[in-house]
């Protein structure tokens, strides 16, 4: 298993804190200590912010900056996550999805006057996830890629198709998210290249596919990730979305002993950038 991955797997989930407390003191590096503090507060205003999207927005920026600022720091932000609550942690996850949603919500909303999909507020950190991901091809280029998971906002799907040009198919389990895609890709008159149908990932059927994108918030992934196992082509590559770091704040991870039993990691691209949330991981599967 990828060390790196599996350093997830074991966060405690109980209440006590898990780093030291140097604020009060001169030691070196209290000050990183103080600002790891300072996140920690901040995640536990989380719940008085979720009610207004005019306090919820700052809030989670402020969030994001914190997490982009410290997570360098490895062995403390190892720590600090093994210290947090899991009932804290699904908060965050929960108030990250509220925020996307709607952030989602807003762009739909604007369509009328939207130029492309770069109107959206996130595309800049798609844009730089997608090219990462293009690159962990390796220059191959796919025929016919798949999307599981694509959201109300099959941002991705939009841009994978914009830099390689191929057709792809998107599903999602939500009818109200494929109505909306649908709608926007209309809009954005990419119908004819970019589909979207409601299906569950657990029961797709990758055989036409080369390329198979797997959304971070696409659930279950381990039903997901063993059905693309046995329905996909020996040669397509399979690209799975996680989050790694202090970036597990506002994104569950993957569980690695349950999800990724029929693969290895044969390449990954991490979110290293200030900005970016999501990594991405290459899966070979394992041989018979």
């Amino acid at each position: 298993m990828d060390p790196l991955i599996a350093s997830r797997a074991g966060r405690r989930s109980s209440e006590d804190g898990g780093y030291p407390s140097f604020a009060s003191t001169s030691e070196p590096g209290a000050d990183i200590y103080r600002r790891f503090q300072s996140l920690e507060r901040l995640l536990n205003e989380t719940r008085r912010r979720l009610q207004r999207f005019t306090e919820l927005d700052p809030h989670v920026g402020s969030i994001e900056e914190m997490v982009f600022s410290l997570d360098d720091h490895g062995l403390v932000a190892e720590m600090f996550l093994n210290g947090l609550s899991s009932h804290l942690l699904t908060l965050q996850h929960v108030a990250y999805g509220l925020w996307e949603t709607e952030l989602e919500r807003r762009f739909i909303q604007s369509l009328g006057t939207a130029a492309s999909i770069d109107s959206y507020r996130l595309t800049p950190r798609f844009r730089r996830l997608i090219e990462r991901e293009v690159d962990l091809l390796g220059g191959a280029k796919p025929a016919r890629a798949l999307f599981i998971g694509s959201g109300p906002v099959p941002v991705s799907a939009i841009l994978l198709h914009e830099y390689l040009g191929v057709p792809v198919d998107c599903i999602d389990i939500d009818a109200s998210a494929v109505a909306q895609s649908r709608t926007l890709l209309e809009r954005l008159s990419l119908r004819d290249r970019i589909g979207v149908s409601l299906t569950d990932g657990a029961a797709v059927d990758a055989s036409r596919h080369d390329m198979v994108l797997i959304a971070l918030l696409a659930k279950p992934k381990a039903e997901i990730l063993a059905q693309v196992s046995e329905s996909a082509r020996p040669d397509c590559r399979i690209i799975c979305r996680t989050s790694l770091g202090l970036r597990t704040i506002v994104y569950e991870p993957m569980n690695p002993a349950e999800d990724l039993k029929h693969f290895r990691v044969a390449d990954r691209r991490l979110a290293l950038h200030h900005g970016d949330t999501i990594s991405s991981l290459l899966l070979a599967r394992h041989e018979p």
